[in-house]
């Protein structure tokens, strides 16, 4: 029983570590493919019928336009939207019954 564990534990040490070392990041969902694509907040406003609107402010600081999605727990990932070259944006992605976004990605 305890060399299962020590085996277990070595295993998912090794595959921790060459994750690290191939520049594999599975936890940060907010680093988008090209590192000018940022979150600068999440946020609601209110909308017609007592239902918030959500938003995402998003902004590049690419010389170029990105296309990218929204993450969205346990729902379909919203978009793809498009981020203008130099500039922050808001993009709405849903209401107030659709969970709050984790992150965003480069669209392909």
């Amino acid at each position: 029983m305890l060399k299962t564990l020590s085996l277990r534990a070595a295993a998912l040490t090794f595959v921790l570590a060459v994750s690290a070392s191939l520049g594999v990041n599975a936890v940060n969902v907010d680093s988008a493919d090209a590192a000018c694509l940022k979150v600068t907040k999440w946020y609601s406003k209110p909308g017609k019928y007592d239902i918030d609107k959500r938003y995402v402010s998003v902004k590049n600081s690419c010389s170029s336009a990105k296309k990218f999605k929204i993450d969205i727990k346990h729902r379909p990932d919203k978009g793809p939207y498009t981020a203008p070259a130099k500039s922050t944006k808001s993009h709405f992605y849903a209401n107030n019954r659709t969970p709050q976004g984790r992150g965003i990605y480069e669209a392909k």
